[in-house]
């Protein structure tokens, strides 16, 4: 298990690197150090604004689905859970949120974590939408084959009609898969499949809390797009509304993407790149600001999670 873990993370180290020396081996250095050179702090700090504003908004559909943690929990939870998903291949860092909304609230991981994969679903959907009505702006009916986008819309659309059935099947399937490898009833992942089947075939959600998923899905999404948007600006570069949010948003689909990398580190710049050229940026330009979005926001969240860490670590000895 050791050894497996050990090539698995040696892998995405290797996946990583090698993808950003293909987008480095791309740029125009001096280019590059110009526009570096007369970086614009005042869009850092909007940048650092908004990047604040979507750990806010991320807490808050958690916050009103969950039974025992505030608003405060929340946020050091999803700080935390989002600085692990930007180092750990697969998103693995997804279920560090249960296990901390668990340690500072007892919320059942189980359930967390049903809750999580609807907030997801949601969040994806409202990408799609994202990226299809900044497909349309930019290219027009006339030039636009949205087919595959309507394809990928429909199908998260039915995902989260049968998010319930869908979430019960593969709970059950889970369970049985460990009875059939001789795990015992009393084995923590029986427990945590037992919670999440009992979740779907159980749980409801109120009128009010669909809407704050959606409009907070809605939020992340744009306010993200703004993040990424005013991280380029202070490197120099303008793009237009229709190619901003088409590239922001074809990058948070492949930050959201299970892939074996360290993170998001190489996925995010090669998505980011793509979807730029796509539509028409400067390869530098887009070279320079993909790469300047990941450290960015990589130090924003490792910011945000150090002191979320501190604040549960005293929570932790208050308790004591």
């Amino acid at each position: 298990m050791k050894l497996s873990r050990s090539i698995k993370a040696l892998l995405g180290v290797v996946i990583s690197f090698l993808l950003v020396c293909i987008i480095l081996s791309r740029l125009d250095f001096s280019k590059a150090a110009d526009r570096l050179q007369n970086i614009d702090a005042r869009w850092c700090v909007a940048a650092l604004g908004a990047s604040f504003a979507v750990l806010c908004m991320r807490a808050m559909r958690f916050w009103c689905l969950t039974v025992h943690a505030t608003l405060i929990q929340n946020m050091r939870a999803v700080a935390l859970q989002n600085f692990i998903n930007r180092i750990l291949p697969l998103r693995l860092g997804e279920l560090s949120l249960p296990y901390f909304l668990h340690r500072q609230a007892a919320e059942i991981p189980g359930e967390a974590l049903s809750h999580l994969v609807l907030v997801r679903l949601v969040e994806m959907w409202v990408v799609c939408v994202a990226v299809l009505i900044g497909a349309f702006s930019y290219f027009g009916s006339d030039r636009l084959n949205p087919g595959w986008l309507l394809a990928i819309l429909l199908v998260m659309s039915l995902c989260l009609c049968f998010y319930r059935p869908l979430l019960c099947t593969g709970s059950r399937l889970g369970l049985w898969i460990l009875q059939k490898l001789g795990c015992k009833p009393q084995n923590k992942l029986i427990g945590f499949l037992q919670q999440m089947e009992r979740t779907a075939t159980e749980g409801r959600f109120t009128l009010k809390q669909k809407m704050i998923i959606l409009w907070g899905s809605v939020g992340v999404v744009g306010l993200q797009a703004l993040n990424f948007w005013a991280i380029m600006k202070a490197c120099g570069v303008s793009p237009g509304f229709a190619q901003a949010l088409i590239g922001t948003t074809v990058a948070h689909v492949a930050g959201g993407l299970p892939v074996l990398s360290v993170g998001t580190i190489g996925p995010h710049e090669t998505s980011w790149v793509l979807a730029f050229m796509w539509v028409g940026l400067d390869k530098d330009d887009a070279i320079l600001t993909g790469l300047a979005t990941q450290v960015v926001t990589l130090l924003f969240a490792a910011i945000y999670a150090t002191i979320a860490w501190i604040q549960i670590q005293h929570q932790n000895k208050t308790k004591a």
